[in-house]
């Protein structure tokens, strides 16, 4: 009877060695597979590793994964890997590569804890996919949305521009004639110090509005993504929205308001990405309304909690109901 049941054992032993077997084959065939030991260094690595990194396995056995660190990662990105298995939890996350060559590649990876019966893991079994071609078209696709953002933010100037053009015509203009009417008074001998500093005076505060719009399109114009943060006046960044786009409004016959319930109000941001938010956003409005028989639209901004709202809102039909959840 004895005899009889360890037969039985052996054979079913056998089987599921044959079951394991099997799932390692396949596991090895379809992906990248690695075996780390607690102390971090590769105990194995499968010939699609090898094929991946352009290491020998000789190379990559009893070495840690830092021989294909890409450096694109942040220290805390690996701490919390470590920590994650080293607590017998898997993770899971994609991490970028870089081979023996030079090259760059990208991995789907799970890092799964094998755990002893206290529950503390002995080794790590790292399986991963090639997602390199993923990235790379994802990358590309970044890229070009991008481009057409910057394209169509161009565009958008230009058409601004257009109208600033005009706006500043009209204050050179005052300048111009100031300046003449100075000139001849002088050359008269009909000097008024008071009608001189007071005419100097319109000059200045006139080139202080055009210096304003010149700043305000040249802001709207550049990636202001790695400005540092500051402390900005919420009235100073209204005002610049205003400066570069009311002249496009008032022509199309489109009533622009702006609204500061909340006087004296300063958020911390990138005063440049905040403008060309605001701008793209009135000139939504501005499509969506021009062709209405009453045509207006209004930015408000107020203080709730410790939060700042801007609103824009238009007096157009709004966005239909099924792309809402698409947009932004």
């Amino acid at each position: 009877m004895i005899e009889k049941y360890s037969r039985f054992n052996d054979v079913d032993l056998q089987d599921t060695t044959n079951e394991l077997e099997a799932y390692k084959f396949a596991l090895d065939e379809t992906s990248v597979v690695a075996i780390t030991n607690l102390s971090g260094r590769i105990t194995y690595v499968n010939d699609h590793f090898c094929e991946l990194s352009r290491y020998s396995r000789d190379e990559l056995i009893g070495s840690s994964h830092s021989i294909i660190n890409s450096g694109f990662h942040s220290r805390d990105f690996f701490a919390n890997l470590w920590t994650t298995i080293a607590s017998g939890t898997v993770w899971k996350g994609e991490i970028r590569n870089r081979a023996k060559d030079g090259s760059i590649y990208w991995v789907d990876t799970t890092i799964i804890p094998f755990k002893r019966t206290n529950g503390r893991p002995f080794q790590y079994v790292a399986i991963r996919t090639n997602i390199t071609d993923k990235k790379n078209q994802q990358a590309a696709f970044e890229a070009e949305r991008v481009k057409r953002e910057y394209t169509a933010r161009l565009a958008s100037i230009g058409e601004m521009a257009a109208e600033i053009g005009h706006e500043i015509r009209n204050p050179l203009s005052s300048i111009l004639m100031k300046a003449q009417i100075m000139k001849q008074n002088i050359s008269r001998g009909n000097i008024n110090i008071e009608a001189i500093l007071k005419s100097a005076g319109d000059i200045e505060n006139v080139c202080k509005r055009i210096d304003r719009l010149i700043s305000s399109v040249r802001g709207l114009a550049r990636d202001g993504q790695n400005d540092p943060l500051e402390i900005s006046p919420l009235d100073s960044l209204l005002e610049q929205v205003s400066e570069v786009s009311k002249a496009r409004f008032i022509k199309s016959g489109i009533t622009l308001t702006i609204n500061t319930f909340s006087h004296g109000l300063k958020l911390k941001c990138r005063p440049t990405q905040i403008v060309q938010v605001l701008v793209n956003l009135l000139n939504n409005s501005y499509d969506a309304v021009q062709n209405l028989e009453k045509k207006w639209v209004r930015v408000d901004a107020q203080l709730h909690n410790n939060d700042i709202i801007i609103s824009v809102v238009d007096s157009g039909v709004g966005i239909p109901e099924n792309i809402r959840t698409q947009i932004m």
